[in-house]
């Protein structure tokens, strides 16, 4: 009788454990989230090709800018394209600057104790023993949602911005009459976490204007 009882007790755990076993296995449903905060980048219209533009693939969506104000308001093409440069005063900050047409989106460059007359090319960031305060950053602006808060607020989801101190590559080709190439890669976010991956990133710009320069 005891034995009995022992074989009935041993197919009742084998059961038991079984189904405990099937349960585990069950595999678990992911959900993918989708960031709203980059639905624009579907809805954007490039320009037209052009001397002078900043393009890449962003999240896998190919965005060409080579348009200004300037279009509109000629005498503002310094502000885009200059290079505020005096060495005695240790000044030398750099900003390249285009739109779509329809101005959605900006895309900048901006350069900080890049010495560009001095330097070899190419000329890369980051780069092993950089300078005080060297540095190009990458910024991309969606415009339609500029204004609803501060820029650079804790709550702007819509500036994406990249540093070569921290997930970004800029990387000048060439810098010739006045006229800089180069690339850019790396991943740009916002205040809020959203990031969006450049690739073959690149850019074709004149510095119009020199403030304080001498050159």
């Amino acid at each position: 009788m005891r034995y009995k009882i022992c074989i009935v007790i041993i197919l009742l755990a084998t059961v038991v454990f079984s189904c405990k076993k099937d349960t585990l296995e069950i595999p678990s449903v992911k959900t993918e989230t989708i960031d709203s905060t980059k639905s624009f980048l579907k809805d954007i219209k490039s320009d037209s090709t052009s001397d002078y533009y900043i393009s890449g693939e962003f999240d896998g969506y190919k965005i060409y800018c080579s348009s200004t104000l300037a279009d509109m308001f000629p005498s503002q093409d310094t502000m885009f394209n200059v290079l505020f440069y005096n060495d005695s005063i240790d000044l030398d900050d750099m900003h390249l600057t285009r739109e779509n047409q329809d101005m959605t989106v900006m895309l900048s460059i901006y350069f900080e104790k890049s010495k560009i007359f001095t330097r070899q090319f190419p000329y890369t960031l980051p780069r092993a023993n950089m300078g005080y305060c060297e540095s190009a950053e990458v910024e991309f602006i969606n415009m339609k949602k500029l204004g609803t808060t501060g820029q650079n607020a804790p709550n702007d989801d819509f500036s994406f911005m990249g540093n070569t101190n921290k997930g970004i590559k800029v990387q000048v080709n060439s810098f010739v009459d006045n006229i800089m190439q180069g690339t850019f890669e790396g991943a740009l976010r916002t205040n809020t976490g959203s990031v969006i991956q450049v690739k073959n990133g690149s850019f074709r710009l004149k510095i119009i204007d020199y403030y304080n320069s001498g050159h």
